[in-house]
């Protein structure tokens, strides 16, 4: 039963790994459409 625990363990670091990647993607994705209309302004 150890290496059920270690296994949960090592998938819930992945998946909040994965998880602060995708989010990291998507607001520097909405901060590039935002900077996109700013410039198109100017």
């Amino acid at each position: 039963m150890v290496w059920l625990s270690k296994d949960f363990e090592s998938e819930r670091k992945w998946k909040l790994a994965q998880a602060k990647k995708v989010s990291l993607k998507a607001s520097k994705g909405m901060l590039d459409q935002a900077t996109r209309g700013e410039k198109k302004m100017k």
